[in-house]
């Protein structure tokens, strides 16, 4: 089905405002997520920008549509910029990061299958996506959360 649905996400990307990655740690754990239309890999919550919408708000934004987690987008830290290349898809993502105060999340049915806290070294090339283990490593490069 992935495959299937690539072409309409091929052009929903190539017109989209940007998208975003949130690095959620809570008791050193982080939140991945398994969508009903991917390759099957564990991701981060985020996603695309809507129009007028800061980096921040964005995340937020899709954090709570996700997830159900309801955060202030000033309690985002920024960490970097990615680039996903796959499939013949390029496409630039913010990377945000913070600490959450409760492991109660909700997915949302329609857009996700499984959510889960992980440790970070459960995740790898063979479970991940390449953005999700980038975003990672951003954190662990500029933060303290995830020592």
């Amino acid at each position: 089905m992935f495959f299937c649905a690539w072409p309409a996400f091929w052009v929903y990307y190539k017109v989209g405002r940007g998208r975003t990655r949130v690095v959620l740690v809570h008791d050193d754990k982080v939140l991945v997520m398994k969508q009903w239309i991917s390759p099957g890999k564990w991701s981060l919550p985020g996603g695309g920008l809507h129009k007028g919408e800061s980096l921040a708000g964005g995340a937020a934004r899709e954090v709570l549509e996700e997830t159900g987690l309801r955060l202030d987008p000033r309690q985002l830290q920024r960490v970097g910029r990615g680039t996903y290349r796959q499939h013949g898809l390029s496409f630039d993502y913010h990377v945000f990061v913070t600490r959450v105060g409760s492991s109660s999340v909700r997915a949302q049915r329609l857009e996700i299958s499984e959510l889960k806290w992980a440790r970070p070294g459960e995740l790898r090339a063979g479970n991940a996506s390449p953005d999700t283990l980038r975003a990672l490593r951003m954190v662990q490069q500029k933060t303290t959360l995830l020592q």
